[in-house]
C-alpha cells in the first residue's frame, strides 16, 4: 500500500489543534472574566445609585424640615407685625429683639431673625445687644417683596452680610401688610452658608463626594465641601432641566464640572419649597472595590491561561506519541476494505491507495511507482479498460477531469469494458486533498436492467388499460343516438294520449298508462343523460366555453325550473343573489347544470315543509361562492366523503327507496375542476345540507353587467 499519511503534517496538525484547544479555553474564560467583571461593575453602579438616592432623600428630609420650621416662624413674626400694626398701641404685641433672639434659638439652621420697615430700615433684630439700623433696601429680596407682596416666601440668592463682612449668608423672608392694604415691610430669618454646609456633613458621601444646594433658577445657595468660588453661580445647563416634572433625578457628572471629579449625582426637590438638595458619589471611589476585584480576576486569567497552554502542550505531545498507532491501524482498515482507496494531494497526485485499487486497475503497475502520479495520467492510462473512450476519447476525459477537480457531491458510474460497472464517491479533504472510494455495482446494474424491462411491461399494460378505458367510454359515447331516439318517440306519443283525455273518457286507463310510460322515459333519459355527461368527463371530451354569466338571472331560471317538482312536494325554492354582484367567467351550460343537480338533490331529499335557498355571495379572495341549502334529512358525518364518487348513493334510513343514478355530485365535481372551482358539503343528520361552490378569484370579472344588459 502506498503512504497513507503525511507524518509532518499529521503532528503539526495535532500541535497545532492542541493550542486552538487552550486558545478557545482562554477565549472562553476571558468572555466569563468579562462579563463577571461587567455585570460585577454594573451591580456597584447599581448600589451607588440606591445610596445616593436614599442619602439625598434623607438631606431632602432634614433640610425640608428645617426651613418649613424657618417659614412657620416668618408666618407667625407676620402675623403678629401686622396685628401690631391694628392695635390701638403699637409695640406691645411684638417683642423687642431679646424676643426675637430667643424664637431664633428655637430655629436650627437661622442665624438671625429680623423686621424690616416698608423703607428698608431694619427695625427689630436677634443679635444682642442691639443691632444698628441698617438700609437693607437696595437688597434683592426685599425690592422682590416689595414690587409683590403677596408672593408668599421668598429665598434670596447668597449675599455678604453688612453687618458682619466676610460672613456669606441667604435669607428666607416674608412681606406683611399695613391695615389699609399697602406694603408695610418684611420679616427676614438668615441662615449661614457656612453653617448650612456644616450641616452637611453629617452626610457620609466620602472623600470623592459633594452635597449641594440651590434654588428653582439653578443658582447654587451652598455646597458641602465648600468651595466658594461656584457659590451664587448657576448649576450647569440641563442639570435641573433633567428632573422636568418629576420630584427626583438621577445623572452622571462628568470630570470637566468645578473640582473635575466624575460623580453620580441624585438630586431631589423639596416639596412646597423652591429649593433642590443634591447628593453626589464620587465615581471612582464607588468602583474601587471592584477595581480590586478585577485585579483579582486579572491574576486567576492569567494563572489559567498559562495553565491551559500546559496542557495544551502536554495533550499535544501525547497525541503524537500515540499518532504512529493511529497510522498503522489506519493503514490496516483500509487494507481490509472492500473498495478501491486513492488518496489525492492538493496538487491532485496520487499520495496513498490500496490493494483493491490496483486490484481493480492491473495495469497500472506499468507506470509504477505510482507515488506522486497525478490523476490526468492515471486516466489517460485507463482508456483501453473504460467503455465510454471507446467513442468519444477526448470528450469523455474532458467531463471526467471536471468532475474530479469539482466534486458534484452525487456519485459518478462509470462502466468497463469488460462489463463491469463501477459507482465512484469522491470528496475533497480539509487540507485540499481529494479522496476517491470505487465500488463494484456490477450486480446492481443487473437487477436495474431487470427492473427497467420489467416497468416497461407494465408502462405497456397500463396502456392497454387505458386503451380499454377510451373504448369503453367512446361506446357508452356511440350509444346515445340508438337510445335517445326510441325514448323521445316513447314520450312524444304519451304526451299525445295525455292531451287527449278530455275527448275520449273511455281512455282514461290509457292515458294512466300514458303517464307512467312518460315518467318512465324522462327518468330513463336522466339516467343516460347522466351516464353519458360522466362518460364525456372522463375521456375527456367535454367541451368547455368561457363566457360572462349574469348568476342572478341563472340562479332565477334554475329556480324556475325545479318550481313545478318543489310545489308537488310541498316545498319551497328561494333563491337570494344580490343584483350588485359581478359577472362569473365560466361554461354557462356546465354551471346551469351544476345548479340544477344541486336544487334537485335538495327538493329530492327534503321532507314536504322544508325549503331549498339558492345564494351567491362574494368571498374574502375575490371569488364568487354558491351555496344551496335545504332543510332536509342530512348526511351522515362518515359518508360525506364517499357521495362524490360515481354512482354511490348515500344510504338514507327511514326516508325510503331515492330514483337516481348516483352520479349527479360526481359531475358537479368533474364540470367545476376544469374551472378551478372547488365543492364542499356540510351536514347534520335531521337538519339539513349546506353545497358550497368556490370559483376562484380569477374567475370573477369586475365589471358588472349593466341593467340595461339584462
Amino acid at each position: 500500500m502506498g503512504r497513507v499519511l503525511t507524518p509532518n503534517l499529521s503532528r503539526w496538525r495535532t500541535r497545532n489543534g492542541a493550542y486552538a484547544f487552550a486558545v478557545g479555553l482562554i477565549a472562553l474564560l476571558v468572555a466569563l472574566f468579562s462579563f463577571d467583571l461587567w455585570h460585577g461593575h454594573r451591580k456597584a453602579l447599581e448600589q451607588a445609585e440606591r445610596d445616593v438616592q436614599n442619602l439625598a432623600a434623607t438631606l431632602e428630609q432634614d433640610v425640608a424640615g428645617k426651613l418649613l420650621l424657618i417659614d412657620y416662624a416668618l408666618v407667625e413674626m407676620a402675623q403678629l407685625v401686622e396685628a401690631d400694626l391694628r392695635s390701638d398701641t403699637p409695640g406691645a404685641i411684638v417683642a423687642d429683639a431679646e424676643w426675637l433672639h430667643r424664637r431664633r434659638l428655637r430655629l436650627p439652621g437661622a442665624s438671625g431673625l429680623g423686621v424690616i420697615d416698608a423703607r428698608g430700615i431694619v427695625t427689630e433684630a436677634s443679635t444682642i445687644p442691639g443691632t444698628p439700623r441698617l438700609d437693607i433696601g437696595d437688597r434683592e429680596y426685599f425690592q422682590k417683596l416689595r414690587d409683590n407682596p403677596g408672593m408668599g416666601l421668598y429665598i434670596s440668592l447668597p449675599c455678604e452680610a453688612r453687618a458682619t463682612k466676610g460672613v456669606w449668608r441667604f435669607n428666607l423672608a416674608r412681606a406683611f401688610i399695613r391695615p389699609d392694604g399697602s406694603f408695610g415691610g418684611i420679616v427676614v430669618a438668615t441662615m449661614d452658608l457656612a453653617s448650612v454646609a456644616a450641616s452637611f456633613a453629617s452626610i457620609n458621601v466620602g472623600t470623592a463626594g459633594a452635597v449641594a444646594l440651590w434654588n428653582d433658577r439653578g443658582i447654587r445657595l451652598a455646597r458641602y465641601p465648600a468651595q466658594d468660588d461656584i457659590v451664587g453661580t448657576p448649576r450647569p445647563a440641563g442639570r435641573i432641566e433633567c428632573m422636568g416634572a418629576q420630584r427626583a433625578a438621577l445623572y452622571e457628572t462628568p470630570s470637566t464640572e468645578s473640582d473635575a471629579v466624575a460623580r453620580i449625582v441624585a438630586c431631589r426637590h423639596l416639596a412646597d419649597l423652591p429649593l433642590t438638595v443634591a447628593v453626589g458619589l464620587g465615581r471612582h471611589e464607588v468602583l474601587s472595590e471592584w477595581r480590586r476585584a478585577a485585579a483579582l480576576l486579572a491574576a486567576v486569567l492569567v494563572l489559567c491561561a498559562g495553565a491551559a497552554l500546559l496542557f495544551a502542550h502536554w495533550i499535544g505531545r501525547l497525541h503524537e506519541a500515540a499518532l504512529g498507532t493511529a497510522e498503522a491501524r489506519l493503514r490496516d482498515a483500509i487494507e481490509c476494505s472492500g473498495e478501491s482507496f486513492a488518496l489525492y494531494d492538493a496538487d491532485d497526485r496520487l499520495e496513498a491507495w490500496n490493494a483493491k485499487f490496483i486490484e481493480q486497475f492491473p495495469h497500472l503497475k506499468a507506470l509504477e511507482p505510482l507515488h506522486g502520479r497525478s490523476f490526468e495520467e492515471l486516466l489517460r492510462a485507463n482508456a483501453p479498460y473504460l467503455e465510454p473512450l471507446q467513442h468519444d476519447r477526448d470528450s469523455f476525459i474532458a467531463t471526467r477531469l471536471a468532475q474530479h477537480r469539482s466534486p458534484p457531491g452525487e456519485p459518478i458510474i462509470i462502466s468497463h469494458t469488460d462489463g463491469r460497472w463501477f459507482m465512484v464517491h469522491e470528496r475533497r479533504t480539509s487540507y485540499g486533498g481529494l479522496v476517491s472510494v470505487r465500488s463494484e455495482i456490477t450486480a446492481i446494474k443487473r437487477n436495474e436492467e431487470r427492473l427497467e424491462q420489467l416497468a416497461a411491461s407494465l408502462t405497456a399494460a397500463k396502456r392497454q388499460a387505458e386503451t380499454a378505458h377510451q373504448a369503453k367510454s367512446k361506446f357508452l359515447a356511440s350509444m346515445s343516438h340508438e337510445l335517445r331516439t326510441p325514448l323521445n318517440a316513447i314520450i312524444g306519443f304519451a304526451e299525445l294520449i295525455e292531451r287527449q283525455k278530455d275527448g275520449l273518457g273511455s281512455l282514461d286507463r290509457a292515458v294512466d298508462y300514458a303517464q307512467d310510460i312518460r315518467r318512465s322515459g324522462v327518468h330513463l333519459l336522466e339516467l343516460i343523460n347522466d351516464i353519458l355527461d360522466m362518460s364525456k368527463i372522463e375521456a375527456g371530451r367535454q367541451q368547455f366555453t368561457d363566457e360572462p354569466i349574469d348568476l342572478e338571472e341563472l340562479g332565477d331560471t334554475c329556480a324556475r325550473m325545479l318550481a313545478s317538482r318543489a310545489q308537488g312536494g310541498g316545498i319551497a325554492i328561494k333563491h337570494e343573489i344580490p343584483a350588485y354582484l359581478p359577472p362569473l367567467r365560466a361554461d354557462r351550460r356546465s354551471v346551469k347544470q351544476v345548479l340544477l343537480n344541486l336544487l334537485s338533490n335538495a327538493v329530492k331529499f327534503t321532507p314536504p315543509g322544508g325549503e331549498v335557498v339558492l345564494r351567491v355571495t362574494l368571498h374574502g379572495d375575490g371569488g364568487l361562492l354558491l351555496t344551496v341549502s335545504d332543510t332536509g334529512i342530512g348526511i351522515p358525518a362518515d359518508q360525506i366523503a364517499r357521495v362524490f364518487e360515481p354512482f354511490r348513493q348515500v344510504d338514507r334510513q327511514n326516508y325510503g327507496k331515492v330514483e337516481g343514478t348516483g352520479l349527479g355530485l360526481s359531475i358537479c365535481k368533474g364540470l367545476l375542476e376544469p374551472h378551478g372551482a372547488t365543492i364542499q358539503l356540510a351536514s347534520t343528520v335531521g337538519k339539513g345540507t349546506t353545497a358550497t361552490v368556490h370559483f376562484p378569484p380569477e374567475r370573477t370579472l369586475r365589471r358588472p353587467l349593466s341593467v340595461a344588459a339584462r
